[in-house]
C-alpha cells in the first residue's frame, strides 16, 4: 500500500487550523471584552476551556496517532491546564478506540520487508 502525500498534507493542516482556532477563541477574548460588561471574560474563559478541550479530544479520536498521546500527556498537566480542561481531556485516557494491530502499517514481518531488497555484491544497503 502506497502512502498518499495528499492525506499527510490534509492532516498537517488539520492540525494546524485546530491549533490556531484555539489560539484565537482565547486571543479575541480580549477584543471582545471591550462591549461586554465585567465578568463576561472571566465566565467566558471558562466555557471556552471546555469547549476547546472537547473540540480538541474529539479531533484526536478521529485522526488518531500523535494528537491522542499529546492529549494525553495534557490531561496529566493540572499544573499548566486548569481542572475543567483536564477532566475533559482525561476521556483520552480510557475511552479512545482500539486499532487492531493488523491495521497498522507493520502488516508484514520485518524480515520479509528486509528480504524484498536485493543484497548483491553491487548494491549498497539502502
Amino acid at each position: 500500500m502506497r502512502y498518499n502525500s495528499w492525506v499527510g498534507i490534509k492532516r498537517f493542516f488539520r492540525v494546524i487550523n485546530l491549533f490556531l482556532h484555539i489560539f484565537w477563541s482565547f486571543y479575541s477574548l480580549k477584543i471582545k471584552a471591550l462591549w461586554h460588561k465585567s465578568g463576561w471574560k472571566e465566565q467566558r474563559r471558562e466555557e471556552l476551556y471546555v469547549s476547546e478541550a472537547r473540540l480538541f479530544r474529539n479531533t484526536a479520536v478521529e485522526m488518531g496517532g500523535l494528537l491522542i498521546k499529546l492529549g494525553q500527556f495534557f490531561s496529566t498537566r493540572v499544573d499548566v491546564f486548569p481542572q475543567s480542561t483536564t477532566r475533559e481531556l482525561a476521556n483520552l485516557q480510557d475511552e479512545v478506540p482500539s486499532v487492531d494491530f493488523k491495521d497498522t502499517h507493520w502488516r508484514q514481518p520485518l524480515w520479509d520487508r528486509f528480504m524484498r531488497r536485493s543484497f548483491s555484491a553491487g548494491k549498497k544497503w539502502p
